[in-house]
């Protein structure tokens, strides 16, 4: 039954898409203001430099009408994306998934903004609700985003995120890691954040609960050992400066986890970590050509359980440097090199991977086809996806 409602559903909102007035991006928004969704966006997902600030005015022009509600619904504030992709690995079997998301956004005048989405995924013959990315509300307590205060469940206020990227395959630095720690900043997060600018300064805090595998909850609530599920109070720190056709700025990720495994077949462990992240970043635009970029440094004061308890810090190091070509409103090709050095336990060598992705987007009329590759060094399996999709 599962099955049928999902292929219904995917089917129309496929359907709806041939009749949006235009394709991607979050096209409620551009009903409400009656605009084309380059207006904010290069090739969707991508924010041009008008969509970074309508974003972070909390999803408002720079002068806009009052907000009426009539006027809002009208403008039919529900959105959808319908995702079909392969992922192509070498050495591996390939596998299919399809995603439809549904959600809500924009702002509710002038001090009131909000996202709320959901989504179910088909993958191995099976479809799955999925817990939402974005659930928050957000107050302005300065018009135009001079002050804000956001909370519920969202992405951090990184320089690239993945959310909004051209790239379909991963930024590895934002989930690396050293031993069991999962704790990731490209993860949508639960908790509040506070913002605003001073003059062309953006600056954000975000005091969040920090992310687990799920596996890890799941047997500290069945062994009794440690509170992995508690809130943490992770703090994200970032500071941007933004110029005509530049940006550049800095951010850090200060934390604590905990770190439940089994030490055999009848014992629990359980290490208490601390976390550390630093990065900087650039991004600048060149007529059509972008080139962006973050170095990245992290560091675990814990990253193995034992069962007398271990206090070896691990760290890494890494980056990307990624640049995106728009021949048309319709094509473009990105390309991405990302690194990453991570320190292993005891006498294991450091680990070292290279990669290079190129990838390639086109828009056929509401639809948009889109591919990427990663080419690693050290013998690393190369892998890739297509993927195809279209918004209503």
């Amino acid at each position: 039954m599962k099955n049928h409602l999902f292929r219904r559903v995917a089917l129309a909102a496929l359907c709806l898409s041939l009749f949006a007035a235009d394709a991607f991006a979050v096209p409620a928004f551009a009903r409400r203001y009656s605009v084309k969704c380059s207006f904010c966006h290069e090739i969707f997902p991508k924010l041009n430099r008008a969509g970074e600030r309508f974003k972070e005015r909390g999803f408002r022009l720079d002068s806009e009408d009052k907000f009426e509600r009539s006027v809002w619904l009208k403008s039919a504030p529900l959105s959808g994306r319908v995702i079909g992709a392969r992922n192509l690995r070498e050495g591996r079997d390939d596998d299919t998934y399809g995603d439809l998301k549904v959600l809500s956004a924009g702002n509710l005048g002038e001090k009131v903004s909000y996202w709320a989405d959901d989504a179910w995924i088909r993958s191995g013959g099976e479809t799955f609700h999925v817990k939402p990315d974005n659930v928050w509300a957000r107050f302005d307590i300065k018009a135009k985003g001079k002050l804000y205060a956001k909370a519920g469940r969202f992405e951090l206020d990184l320089p690239a995120t993945q959310t909004r990227t051209p790239h379909l395959l991963p930024y590895e630095i934002y989930g690396t890691n050293t031993g069991l720690e999962s704790d990731g900043i490209g993860q949508y997060q639960s908790g509040i954040e506070v913002g605003g600018e001073i003059g062309t300064t953006h600056l954000s805090a975000a005091l969040v609960k920090g992310r687990n595998n799920d596996g890890v909850p799941e047997l500290a609530d069945r062994t009794g050992v440690g509170e992995p599920e508690k809130f943490d109070g992770n703090l994200f720190l970032r500071v941007s400066k933004r110029r005509a056709t530049s940006r550049f700025g800095a951010f850090s990720y200060i934390g604590r986890n905990q770190l439940v495994a089994n030490l055999d077949a009848t014992h629990v462990g359980l290490a208490k970590d601390k976390l550390l992240r630093i990065g900087i970043d650039g991004n600048a635009r060149f007529k059509q050509l972008n080139v962006y970029g973050i170095a990245m440094y992290g560091s675990n004061s814990n990253s193995e359980v034992t069962a007398s308890g271990t206090s070896e810090s691990l760290n890494f190091a890494g980056g990307f440097l990624a640049v995106d070509y728009s021949f048309r409103d319709f094509v473009a090709v990105t390309a991405r090199v990302q690194t990453r050095s991570v320190e292993n336990p005891g006498s294991t060598p450091r680990a070292s991977v290279t990669s290079f992705l190129p990838g390639l987007q086109v828009v056929i009329w509401k639809v948009k086809v889109s591919g990427q590759v990663s080419l690693a060094n050290h013998n690393t399996a190369r892998f890739g996806v297509v993927q195809v999709e279209t918004a209503f």
